[in-house]
């Protein structure tokens, strides 16, 4: 069948094989590039975007606890006045403590996952 074909026919069956083996291994391979890509993007908007959250109301509650310091430190700060904000410091510095133990508690989950990605220098 194939002795009687032009040389152009025969040539082209040739490349045709390997053409689609090749869109074949692409297409796959951008598969599973995208589907890492997706599942790290979905690890570190989980990981860094909470805890950034957490960190932010930490710093807020420092702040505030901060301030209920400076009140208890005032000269003419009544007993009530200074009994408020130790209460208002003592709440304040609880949540600090708690905020900032829920993001260190999202983090060493996946810590041998992202050891093992490298950046191009190797680190």
């Amino acid at each position: 069948m194939l002795k009687n074909a032009p040389i152009l026919v025969k040539l082209s069956i040739a490349m045709i094989v390997p053409i689609i083996a090749l869109l074949l291994v692409s297409v796959l391979a951008l598969i599973a590039i995208n589907s890492s890509f997706n599942d790290m993007r979905d690890r570190i908007y989980h990981q860094n975007y909470g805890s950034i959250s957490l960190v932010l109301n930490a710093d807020r509650d420092m702040y505030q606890a901060m301030v209920a310091l400076q009140q208890m430190k005032k000269p003419d700060a009544s007993v009530l006045e200074i009994a408020d904000s130790r209460d208002d410091l003592q709440s304040n510095l609880t949540d600090v403590r708690t905020r900032i133990q829920q993001a260190q508690d999202k983090f060493p989950k996946d810590d041998q996952y992202w050891s093992t990605h490298r950046d191009k220098n190797n680190k």
